[in-house]
């Protein structure tokens, strides 16, 4: 890849350079981390590397065997065994039926056919079967959502790539996570990369350029004050891919009994990221508990780390949906500076879907600070942001609960202590 340049043109001519003149060549097999701040370009060099988007200009040599491991490869909705043929009908590496000898692969204690049925976090251990099955030249990406948060996935998809002599690049913000795993690091800013090399070296220079503010001292809960919310008796339930028992579903937690009360900072835990996604989506009213009854009596309930907007939103139109700003242009672009680091007012036109991955999380995360809900969930997807992002959100949020804002977070935050935890579990109390 040389001299790579990619833009993004959104409604009304807005323009936004996501690629100015890549140059990056892979010379050895191995695991490589892609690392760098929100809006570094990190995804949208993915995407052309895979073939997803093509480059405006520059010169780009793609691999003959490449696989993207992404939610734009995930079918919504359907079974893992119609999400195996989607993906089979979706990548140019050779991956086999169900009903293949080749699926008694054993990866790690389990068949891969096993691991493509299994429920929670299917896409990473899905993962593991596509390296146990490429071939040796494949080529394999992981995006920001899929590299980071299961350390057992990320041992077996390093051991794989190195065995199948594999190139395997991890996408991440949370380095702490993948760094034991890599063998080289490309570092991006700007659209560009910077170096490239070892990754002791250049992560130690990274992680340096990134601390420019202090750690804020932890914040103590607050008593709590008037009760915002409560469920009683709440439960959720998921349906089998496999009914050994004869039962169509399964219950992911039941029985949760408990009061949420003003400035109070609650953290969600579950032996998996669906129960703890399903969980919060029900609190926000995406979804209905399957059981017991849920109470909301505060003014407004938004999550943060979601898209903000359904495909085709403007950052205009979405700044409007949250925060009723469309005739306040003063404020609309303190938000737009918030978000991109300058007031452009151009930026009002791009589409959401057109920018970083970095971009929509804290575009998500201004606008629901600037919507001034009385309770805020924090989806695990905002472990994604970098350390300058997650510093200041956090800094918020100590300043917004001292007022009196609930807080309830599927992740561990710099500047606040969690008063209590919430374990949700086939038996929760």
């Amino acid at each position: 890849m040389a001299d790579v340049h990619l833009t993004f043109r959104g409604r009304g001519g807005a323009r936004k350079k996501a690629l100015a003149g890549v140059d990056l060549l892979f010379r050895e097999p191995g695991v490589v981390g892609l690392v760098g701040p929100n809006g570094a370009g990190k995804t949208s060099l993915s995407r052309v590397l895979s073939g997803a988007l093509a480059p405006d200009q520059g010169r780009f040599e793609r691999p003959r065997r490449l696989l993207l491991m992404s939610r734009a490869y995930e079918s919504k909705g359907f079974s893992p065994e119609h999400e195996w043929s989607y993906l089979r009908a979706m990548t140019n590496v050779d991956l086999p039926s169900l009903d293949d000898p080749r699926m008694d692969a054993v990866v790690g204690d389990r068949t891969v056919r096993e691991l493509v049925r299994m429920g929670g976090r299917r896409r990473h251990l899905r993962a593991a079967a596509f390296l146990a099955l490429g071939e040796p030249d494949t080529f394999v990406i992981s995006d920001e959502e899929l590299g980071a948060g299961d350390e057992r996935w990320l041992k077996i998809l390093a051991a794989r790539a190195r065995e199948k002599k594999a190139i395997l690049v991890l996408i991440s913000h949370d380095l702490a996570e993948i760094e034991r795993f890599l063998d080289s690091v490309v570092l991006m800013r700007g659209g560009r990369i910077v170096e490239q090399g070892s990754a002791a070296e250049l992560l130690s220079r990274y992680r340096k350029a990134s601390s420019t503010t202090t750690e804020p001292a932890p914040r103590p809960a607050r008593p709590s004050g008037a009760r915002l919310a409560r469920v009683e008796d709440v439960g959720l339930r998921q349906r089998r891919t496999r009914q050994r028992s004869g039962e169509k579903w399964r219950w992911l937690f039941r029985d949760l009994s408990r009061e949420f009360h003003e400035g109070e900072v609650v953290r969600v835990k579950s032996k998996n990221g669906l129960t703890t996604k399903q969980f919060l989506r029900a609190l926000v009213g995406a979804i209905r508990f399957d059981s017991g009854e849920y109470e909301a009596d505060g003014r407004r309930v938004l999550l943060a780390g979601q898209p903000p907007g359904p495909k085709g939103f403007t950052v205009g139109e979405a700044i409007e949906l949250y925060t009723e700003l469309a005739a306040d242009e003063e404020r609309t672009l303190e938000i737009v500076d918030r978000v991109f680091g300058t007031p452009d007012p151009e930026r009002l036109g791009q589409e959401v879907d057109t920018l970083s991955s970095g971009e929509r999380l804290r575009l998500s995360a201004e606008l629901c600070l600037s919507a001034d809900p009385s309770m805020l969930l924090l989806s695990s997807n905002l472990r994604h942001g970098d350390e300058a992002f997650r510093r200041r959100f956090d800094a918020d949020l100590v300043e917004r609960t001292g007022a009196g804002l609930l807080v309830i977070s599927a992740i561990p935050l710099l500047g606040l202590q969690s008063g209590t935890e919430v374990e949700l579990g086939p038996r929760a109390d």
